[in-house]
């Protein structure tokens, strides 16, 4: 096999992926669009699907999904509480071409953003979807949990309650909690709790396993009374009663799901999964699903522990929205495409690595050198973002003065690459040197998306001479940054969807140095020491594109030293004339 080292290996980084037309994110993602647009519309009718014509998934900050179908009225009214797919077409109706982008940015509290553009509408319609209603306020005194934070078990038990409402419900949708009103616990054998829960129906059809759903309209809130009575010692040992206003049937049962969830931990985890899906806004249409989700939730979570467990660092990882996928579905998010790599282009010259004595820590941001964080968007242009970091810090180191460069000239009007749908900074230092140049940012601004390009050679103002290939060794890479600048550099960005702060050093197992599919900038270098523990940790500053809202304000702490996630396989830099 050939060597990692080669970079005839590299595919372009922020590439698009087609997808599954029953992709079931993407179904939901199209349910919840065509749900907005009723309510804006003024037809008496709902929209459905007619086709779904292709589906792409691209990883920028975050996801980008990309959905063209054709869309119609159905043949049932907007008031009727029914899934339009389950409806007729409408007599008459013309069916329209949509493309629906869809920006998904699960660290944001409103990070779903949509633009849908339809056949003879000249102009793009743009809006926010609610990720979810948020958590109601839990009051729940006398719990056991002294933070007065709800219990999750008790909570478990509600939602069950729920289910089995909806089972003897006519009602097509499902009942949501509105708002818990009083939660408390007596001490009998075992454990027995009183819950007073306001419900109200829900606008989500009762065989969707999501609790994203908002309050059906015009459907009125009810009080309802739970007894929860817990006796593990018994075969059926739970037993759940409820009443409600204005019902005088008592509803009681034994949940079967307690037969193999009989503990506090497999209660909790159901908990956790429901709290996911809320927050990502997942749905799963079918039990099979559901349960298969569930068991790779439950793994990612071990993982997660894991790498939390073992961090051979100090990063803390989390939940993120690809908490349902298993490592190869996750994998398929950053494929690398060799095509776009030219095989008769002579490999740039090696750096020069300078004898110097290496400072402990160093750091270009508080030298001038290095720009704000930006965000690449929707727009598979990480490569750019790499590209125009290093060309900005080289260029105020030359000439003392820091600009911000154009990544946009580089999406538009560089051809050995693809814009938003990924390239490589090899391929973009060469274009700079044979355009003639960069403009500055604010001459050509980012707009985050392929448009047609208009370089103006004698607004540049910045040149490029080239652009050196520097050493894989982690010591030469700090030294060759001391002297000279920041370093554009390759990653496998597995451990960065996880990451939430501090130096992150995971196992190679999960982070494969030869995946490598983010481009990123190493603007310095540090050391935490532990004296306590007699012990230092190396790491690098990386500057991401994401924006300031991922990460530790947008930069990536990372281990120093042995090559994690292949940050050492392609460090390079251009040569500023």
């Amino acid at each position: 096999g050939r060597s990692i080292n080669n970079k005839e290996n590299l595919r372009p980084l922020g590439g698009i992926e087609e997808q599954s037309p029953d992709n079931l994110k993407a179904l939901k993602y199209l349910k919840d669009i065509l749900a907005y647009l009723d309510n804006e519309s003024g037809h008496y009718n709902k929209l459905k699907v007619q086709d779904i014509i292709s589906v792409d998934k691209q990883v920028v900050a975050g996801e980008l999904w990309r959905i063209k179908a054709t869309v119609t009225l159905s043949d049932c009214p907007q008031n009727k509480s029914v899934d339009p797919q389950d409806c007729k077409e409408l007599e008459g109706s013309e069916s329209r071409t949509c493309v629906f982008k869809i920006w998904d940015r699960p660290w944001l509290p409103n990070g779903r953003e949509v633009q849908t553009s339809c056949e003879n509408e000249s102009v793009p319609y743009s809006f926010r979807l609610k990720r979810s209603l948020g958590t109601p306020r839990y009051i729940i005194p006398g719990s056991l949990d002294e933070t007065n934070e709800p219990n999750p078990k008790v909570l478990h038990y509600v939602k069950s309650g729920l289910q089995y409402l909806d089972s003897r419900s006519p009602h097509s949708t499902k009942y949501t909690i509105k708002n818990i009103k009083k939660v408390s616990k007596q001490a009998v054998p075992g454990q027995f709790w009183r819950v007073t829960a306001e419900i109200v129906l829900s606008d989500c059809p009762k065989r969707y396993y999501t609790q994203y759903c908002e309050e059906l309209e015009d459907s009125k809130s009810k009080i309802c009374y739970f007894t929860i009575w817990e006796q593990p010692w018994l075969s059926n040992s739970l037993q759940i009663n409820i009443t409600c206003e204005n019902d005088d049937n008592l509803y009681s049962f034994s949940p079967k799901s307690t037969q193999h969830i009989n503990t506090f931990h497999n209660q909790e985890l159901l908990v956790k999964f429901n709290d996911f899906m809320i927050k990502h806004n997942k749905t799963y249409l079918s039990d099979t699903e559901y349960n298969y989700r569930l068991k790779v939730f439950k793994d990612n979570l071990n993982t997660i522990k894991l790498l939390n467990n073992y961090e051979q660092g100090t990063a803390q990882y989390g939940v993120t929205q690809f908490a349902d996928l298993t490592a190869t579905e996750f994998s398929k998010s950053h494929g690398l495409r060799p095509d776009l790599r030219n095989e008769n282009e002579p490999p740039f010259s090696n750096a020069v690595i300078p004898d110097i004595e290496l400072p402990t820590a160093y750091d270009w941001r508080q030298k001038n050198v290095v720009t704000k964080v930006k965000n690449q968007g929707m727009c598979g242009s990480c490569w750019a973002f790499s590209t125009t970091g290093n060309v900005e810090g080289q260029y105020a180191i030359k000439y003392g003065k820091l600009l911000e460069f154009s990544e946009q000239e580089l999406v538009d009007c560089d051809k050995l690459d693809e814009g938003c749908n990924g390239g490589l900074m090899d391929n973009a230092y060469r274009t700079i040197e044979q355009l003639g140049g960069l403009e500055t940012e604010s001459d050509y601004p980012y707009e985050g998306d392929d448009e047609k390009c208009h370089f103006v050679k004698s607004e540049a103002r910045v040149q490029l001479s080239g652009a050196l290939n520097i050493s894989h060794n982690e010591v030469d890479m700090a030294k060759w940054l001391v002297k000279n600048g920041p370093i554009s550099i390759a990653i496998n960005a597995n451990a960065m969807q996880f990451y939430f702060g501090g130096v992150s050093h995971p196992w190679k197992a999960l982070c494969n140095p030869k995946s490598l599919d983010h481009g990123v900038l190493i603007v310095g270098y540090g050391v935490d020491n532990y004296p306590k523990f007699n012990k230092t940790l190396p790491f690098w500053i990386v500057k991401n594109s994401w924006g300031t809202s991922w990460g530790e304000q947008g930069y990536y702490r990372v281990y120093r030293g042995d090559g994690t996630c292949g940050l050492n396989q392609t460090p390079s830099s251009a040569i500023v004339a």
